[in-house]
């Protein structure tokens, strides 16, 4: 009995003693305006650094919602550990983003400050 505790002591010694991955990835939301008409297209970038350990990992940009954050869309980042694309309001006021890095399973390993865009009315 006593062995096989031991042994389970020392597989969650291993498990908490792994570096945290993800820890140094830093994403960053850049937005091309901050003010723009209802329906129109707006390019952001959202680039995460450093590139090299990005590669492969997957990011997902979001917008607030009236209770929770909601996903957009969602990249494999390529070696530059950049993606360009672009979103489009639907409605007047004001749109909060965030990008974040997800890790294979789902988890959020980091998350770029929150960038706003004012969505003003369509002009006839």
């Amino acid at each position: 009995m006593r062995t096989a505790i031991t042994g389970t002591l020392a597989v969650l010694g291993i498990l908490t003693a792994a570096p945290a991955m993800g820890a140094d990835l830093k994403p960053t939301l850049s937005i091309a305006k901050s003010t723009a008409p209802v329906g129109a297209d707006v390019p952001y970038t959202i680039t995460v650094t450093p590139a090299a350990k990005a590669k492969g990992t997957r990011v997902r940009i979001q917008v607030k919602g009236i209770a929770a954050w909601r996903g957009i869309d969602s990249f494999r980042l390529g070696p530059s550990g950049r993606v360009e694309d672009d979103i489009e309001g639907y409605q007047p006021g004001v749109g909060r983003y965030r990008a974040l890095v997800v890790a294979k399973t789902g988890r959020v390993l980091a998350k770029s400050s929150v960038v706003s865009v004012v969505w003003t009315p369509r002009e006839p």
